[in-house]
This record gives C-alpha cells, structure tokens and sequence, in this order.
C-alpha cells in the first residue's frame, strides 16, 4: 500500500487538480500547411496556462498534503486525512475542470479540448473512488492506480494540445 499511495499522493501533489498540473516537458503545436502555428492556438494556450499557473500556486493542496504524511498509514487516523486530503484535491480540480472549460478553444483545437476535458472528468471520477474506498476503510491501491492512470492520459492530450502547465503532471 505505501508505494501505491505514495505515488498518489505526489501525483495530486504535482498536480493540484486534474485540469491543471505542472512541466517542464516541450509542447507540441498544431500548424497549418503553411507550417504557421493555428489560428489562435497560442492565444488560448497563453489563457489556459496563464489560468492553470494561477490555480495550483496555493498551498492548500501541499500544506494538506504534509499534514497527511506525518501519520503513519498504519495509524487509525490515515484513513480520515487521507480522505480530507482528496476531498481538497477534488474540489480543486471540479473548480479548475469548469473554468478551463468556460475558456473558449479555436476550432482547431476543440476536439483535443473536448478529450482532455472528458480525460480530466474521468479522472474526477476515479478520484471520488480514491475517496469512496478510504470511507469504506479499504487500501484504496486499485482506485489509486485508475486516477494516476488517467493523470497520465491527461498528460499526453495536454502536449497534444500544447500545454506548458495546465494537465501537465509529469506522469504521461
């Protein structure tokens, strides 16, 4: 379990909430035939990023996260901040899911948005069963690895789309 969960919680730490993450990984640019980048593509990518930089630079998300690693996993009292820790992580990332997505996209780009959003709802979900399988006092180590998966899926449409920081975790 430790290693299981330890993951997952760097991962929720790097990434603060499933819509916005951090890297320092290159992104990738749509063109046009003429090899120009796509009409407005750098403009919303500047918005998005420009909203997601602001959004994981609290501390709520670290602070919460330290407080969770003073207690041995071991302890009866894990299971209760380790729920509160993603309680925080998903009101996080419901809130970061819905303003990037009130960010209008060039059509260029609306289908990779449109899967990065679904990506990121799904990674919503499989948060809520992190949670839902502490409440019912399991190790959690199969929902865990489903949301770090969807991280990861997240990461490689964010490149896709050309991110620099929002959805990017590290783990794609």
């Amino acid at each position: 379990m430790r290693r299981t969960l330890g993951a997952a919680l760097i991962a929720t730490l790097a990434l603060g909430s499933a819509a916005c993450g951090g890297s320092d990984k290159g992104a990738a640019t749509t063109v046009t035939a003429a090899g120009d980048p796509a009409p407005g593509q750098a403009e919303y990518v500047a918005e998005a990023d420009a909203y997601c930089t602001s959004a994981v630079s609290g501390t709520e998300v670290s602070d919460s996260l330290a407080e969770l690693r003073k207690i041995p996993e071991t302890s009866p009292a894990f299971p209760e901040r380790a729920v509160a820790h993603f309680r925080l992580v998903l009101d996080l990332a419901r809130d970061a899911r819905d303003d990037l997505a009130a960010i209008e996209p060039p059509d260029s780009l609306r289908p990779r948005v449109e899967d990065f959003l679904t990506v990121n709802d799904e990674a919503i979900e499989e948060l809520r069963g992190v949670i839902a399988a502490f409440e019912r006092g399991e190790t959690a180590g199969d929902a865990v690895n489903a949301y770090i998966g969807k991280l990861a899926e997240a990461d490689r449409l964010a490149e896709a789309i050309g991110f620099e920081v929002c959805g990017r975790t590290g783990l794609g």
